[in-house]
């Protein structure tokens, strides 16, 4: 039994490398921002487009780098010194060598990121949600003690958090209708 189970944990192992260890080819929509200003402005820095650059974020060893190819010259970039990167059309940061996905950027930064949790079945993908006041403020887990915390200043969404928010699992719900958060709906209309 033993047996079977280290060897489901190397092939997961396997399978995760080979899933993270992305590479990116010939896409406009593709490459990095070097700072939050450069995310701010939407400036990107190494693109994919002219199929010059290709873009690998995670190797089998070393989780901390990203290693670009420019024209058959590697350029290693550390996750710490840069901010993040889009990949076909979806920005993602970096922080703490963590990639987060980057889900609303109005006012307030919501982030998704997936982590694996033992199931009944065994791993499943479980989606936790994530804020940062700027773009280049700490990231911190999506709850409401968290966000009273970061927020102390502004009364007016911290009272609008109380009425509108009973559980910190609604912090992350959708609104269809509005195509945005609403968190980030809420944030707007409060903070000014």
């Amino acid at each position: 039994m033993k047996n079977l189970q280290n060897v489901f944990c190397s092939m997961m192992l396997i399978v995760a490398c080979t899933l993270m260890s992305t590479k990116v080819k010939a896409q406009s929509t593709s490459g990095i921002y070097l700072s939050a200003d450069d995310f701010v402005n939407h400036k990107l820095s190494y693109t994919t487009e002219a199929e010059t650059h290709h873009i690998r974020f995670n190797g089998l060893f070393d989780w901390s780098t990203i290693k670009i190819d420019e024209n058959g010259k590697p350029v290693h970039l550390r996750k710490t010194e840069i901010f993040g990167y889009r990949l076909n059309g979806t920005d993602y940061r970096f922080f703490k060598n963590t990639a987060y996905k980057i889900i609303a950027d109005k006012g307030i930064y919501l982030y998704a990121a997936y982590q694996l949790e033992p199931g009944t079945r065994g791993m499943k993908r479980v989606e936790d949600f994530y804020f940062s006041q700027k773009p280049d403020t700490t990231i911190r887990p999506l709850t409401l003690t968290n966000l009273e915390t970061s927020f102390q200043n502004d009364t007016q969404f911290l009272y609008a958090l109380e009425g509108f928010f009973r559980s910190d699992k609604q912090l992350a719900d959708y609104d269809n209708k509005l195509h945005e958060y609403k968190l980030e709906y809420i944030y707007g209309q409060t903070v000014k």
